[in-house]
């Protein structure tokens, strides 16, 4: 019954990684993202992330640009500084 109930969500490659980007990069949590794009729990959107961070640190995927708003907020150059370390 969990399998037929997930087969009707089926999500575009790009679809997830836009909102993975939204958390990792824009400091947007996971729960108001989840909620704005209706999806049917947050859960599924954690899930998202962490296989992105997964593929990341493998060095399967590369880091998106900064916008420039974030290039002044030491926040997230310090969250920049730490997720490229671990690419390394």
């Amino acid at each position: 019954m969990k399998e037929t109930m997930l087969s009707r969500f089926s999500f575009t490659e790009t679809f997830k990684e836009k909102l993975v980007l939204m958390v990792m990069y824009r400091n947007r949590s996971a729960k108001e993202v989840a909620k704005s794009y209706r999806l049917p729990n947050v859960q599924m959107l954690n899930n998202w992330v962490n296989l992105y961070k997964k593929k990341l640190e493998k060095g399967a995927v590369t880091l998106a640009v900064m916008d420039a708003k974030d290039k002044n907020d030491p926040k997230a150059l310090k969250q920049r500084i730490k997720q490229l370390e671990k690419s390394l």
